[in-house]
Parts: structure tokens; C-alpha cells; sequence
């Protein structure tokens, strides 16, 4: 088994508030735990309202099902919301 860890840093332009981020933050959360199986947070840039950080776990049973799949979940972040990805690590364990 591997552990897999993704973390992005995500630019949203068009937020103008907290508020606006919560709520783009919370549908991209929410839509990614229904399509794939993962674990994911909110884990950086709290007080900026145009940036927001992902943190995303995933177990398989190896690195390139993990790998296919992270690149899935970046596809869809940028197909699927008006942002740009900034930031992207992985790492596997």
C-alpha cells in the first residue's frame, strides 16, 4: 500500500471576500470527495481571499494508480472552477 499526498496552492481571480473563497473551497471539497476516494482539507492562505491550499490524501496499492489519479483531480479542479493551480506538490510514502 501507498500513501499519497497532494497539496495545491490555488489562485481564484475572482474572489472578492472570504466569503466568496469559503464557498468555491467548500463546492471544489465537497465535489471531490464524491468523485474520487480521498481525504482533503484546507490547509493554508486562511486570510487571502484570492489564493486557498489543498491538502489531498489518497491510499493505493501503488504510486501509479496514485499518480493517474492526482492528475485526474487536477484536471477537474481547472476544467470544473474559474481558477489557476499556483502551486502542486506530491509525495509518496
Amino acid at each position: 500500500m501507498v500513501v499519497g499526498l497532494m497539496e495545491l496552492g490555488i489562485h481564484y481571480e475572482a474572489s472578492h471576500s472570504l466569503k466568496d473563497k469559503r464557498r468555491i473551497c467548500r463546492s471544489i471539497k465537497e465535489k471531490l470527495r464524491q468523485k474520487y476516494n480521498i481525504s482533503i482539507i484546507e490547509h493554508a492562505y486562511h486570510d487571502l481571499w484570492q489564493k486557498l491550499g489543498l491538502a489531498i490524501t489518497q491510499v493505493a496499492s501503488d504510486k501509479e494508480i496514485l499518480e493517474k489519479s492526482f492528475s485526474q483531480i487536477e484536471n477537474f479542479i481547472l476544467t470544473n472552477y474559474p481558477v489557476d493551480i499556483v502551486e502542486c506538490s506530491r509525495g509518496y510514502h
